[in-house]
């Protein structure tokens, strides 16, 4: 993992935007130099989000979270958050992807920019299972275990892990996810993890 700079003022993108947005695109990037820099960044970098003109300080850290596209995007988004989840999703497909909404607990509401999924080409769809039948259910457990839980088995699939807390921290793990300050999965231990 490598340290990078992040420089910005405060004017035109803060740390408080960049807290509000969350996972954010960062482009017009103009500095020959910091546009060579952030291609090499890789997934799991830290960035130390400096504010500059009259504050000149650190005053946040980021994670480079899109790396691994190439700056292109995702292919799919399984999301279960919506509310102002929904525009990072768009945001963060590639040309052509897909965003399957499964849940909405942000709210069933979302602000729609509808030029992004024009320009991109984008499909959006939704499910849910609670009001298919047993054998609906039934075939899509059956599929899930025979085509996509091989590849979690092999390691072509792994969950992102954000923070692993014993059960006795349970407090600590709630308090965590009730934030939303976290990117990936929040797990708990029983026992010895080793």
């Amino acid at each position: 993992m490598q340290y990078w700079l992040f420089k910005s003022e405060p004017g035109a993108w803060s740390w408080d935007d960049q807290v509000k947005k969350g996972v954010e695109h960062w482009d017009g990037v103009r500095n020959y130099q910091a546009n060579n820099n952030m291609k090499a960044m890789k997934k799991g970098d830290k960035g130390f989000f400096y504010h500059s003109v009259n504050e000149k300080q650190i005053v946040g850290v980021v994670e480079v979270v899109k790396e691994q596209t190439s700056g292109v995007g995702c292919n799919l988004v399984i999301d279960m958050v919506a509310g102002d989840y929904f525009a990072r999703n768009l945001d963060v497909l590639a040309p052509d992807g897909r965003l399957v909404q499964v849940a909405v607990q942000k709210g069933p509401k979302v602000e729609l920019f509808f030029p992004t999924v024009m320009s991109k080409r984008l499909h959006i769809t939704g499910s849910v299972l609670r009001p298919r039948s047993v054998e609906q259910k039934g075939a899509i457990a059956k599929a899930v275990h025979e085509k996509l839980w091989p590849l979690f088995e092999k390691g072509d699939i792994k969950p992102l892990i954000h923070t692993v807390f014993p059960l006795e921290e349970a407090a600590e793990a709630h308090a965590l996810m009730a934030s939303s300050n976290h990117i990936g999965k929040i797990m708990l231990t029983v026992g010895d993890a080793s």
